[in-house]
């Protein structure tokens, strides 16, 4: 897994912060789900989807339809293992925070 954050850690800052995103959900998570988080930190969002592919490109993350998957559930855990400590919890409430009107939605249909 070291060698894995070593790789990680050489991505510029888009890729690197996609792929910590990514990596908050689990293995895999649905492109509806990123859509809805792009805009997580406050900025229009525009570089969440080309920072995946970026990382497809390098074989960290695969799609297939509608889903991107980590190549290695190793890749995962060390993508979020570099989201420093004291930013985890911030980092997830924001990400709830754009799911919640999502949700809302889903609940009045």
């Amino acid at each position: 897994a070291e060698l894995l954050a070593i790789k990680l850690k050489k991505l510029s800052n888009d890729v690197l912060s996609g792929v910590q995103v990514l990596s908050c959900f689990g293995s895999h998570v649905d492109v509806e789900i990123l859509e809805a988080v792009k805009n997580y930190d406050g900025t229009s969002g525009t570089t969440l989807m080309p920072a995946l592919d970026t990382a497809q490109k390098e074989g960290l993350v695969e799609k297939a339809g509608p889903t991107y998957t980590f190549s290695h559930d190793l890749i995962q855990q060390a993508a979020f293992d570099l989201v420093p400590v004291a930013n985890r919890v911030p980092l997830l409430q924001k990400l709830v925070a754009c799911l919640i009107p999502c949700c809302m939605l889903l609940a009045s249909a």
